[in-house]
This record gives structure tokens, sequence and C-alpha cells, in this order.
């Protein structure tokens, strides 16, 4: 397999943004649960549609959007890249959400013409499942 990891600031618009770091996970959105141990960093966020315009996106390309509380602003800016994949794979978070509702996220995933697959992976938190890492193939 031909992977590649892109560590970027996505985000539905170009501008900056605070970028808030933790040991396992970093993030745009702020986490009101969280004591950060640093400052908000300034970073220029923008759409993955442009953050992959250089790079070579078949039907086989698999898009995977990990990005705590912020996929639905993210896959808003793929709008371009989403035409193109067959599979997408995105974390979606249940608990502790404040940035979009589940359901929300996989109604604008099923308009992209993407349906759900499978779940790949699972998190839990103490009062429950945390989030889902969920498969989505396009309909053809």
């Amino acid at each position: 397999y031909k992977g590649k990891l892109f560590k970027f600031a996505a985000h539905n618009k170009s501008e900056l943004k605070k970028f808030y770091m933790l040991d396992v996970s970093s993030s745009i959105i702020k986490r009101k649960n969280i004591r950060y141990k640093h400052k908000p960093i300034i970073v220029k966020a923008e759409k993955i549609d442009i953050i992959l315009k250089n790079e070579k996106i078949t039907k086989n390309t698999l898009l995977k959007i990990d990005t705590e509380g912020n996929e639905l602003n993210v896959l808003k800016g793929a709008s371009k890249i989403l035409k193109k994949i067959n599979f997408l794979v995105v974390e979606v978070r249940l608990k502790n959400i404040k940035t979009y509702n589940p359901n929300e996220l996989i109604a604008f995933i099923y308009k992209k013409n993407f349906i759900w697959d499978s779940i790949i992976e699972t998190g839990y938190a103490r009062n429950g499942m945390s989030y889902m890492d969920i498969l989505f193939k396009k309909i053809n």
C-alpha cells in the first residue's frame, strides 16, 4: 500500500486558527474538559481541496479524516476530493462533541454519495462509546 500522512490544520475555509496541542490528540477545536500544558499556536487552516491539489487522487484513494471534532468542517472543504474518491474513513465523535451532531455529519457524507460500509474501530470513555471510525464507500 502506498500511503501518505498529511499533518495540516484542515478546515472549510482558509483562515488563521488557534491550534491546541495535547500528547495524544491535537485540534483547532478547544475542549472544555481538557487542561492544556501549552498555549495554543496560530496556524493557517486550509481546505482539503487545497492541501491535496498537487496529489494524484484516484477513485481508489482512501481519505481518512480524524480531526478531534472538526470533521464536518473539514469535509465541507473537500468537495472536489470527495467527487474523485470511492473510499472515506471518518472519525464520528459520539460524546463530548459540541461542533456537530453525529447525524448531521453522516447525512452530509450521504449527500456526497457515500454509504456507511463498516465500523473499523471504536473508542470508549468512562461513560460509554466515545467515537467510531467508519468506512464509507461511494455509491456507483
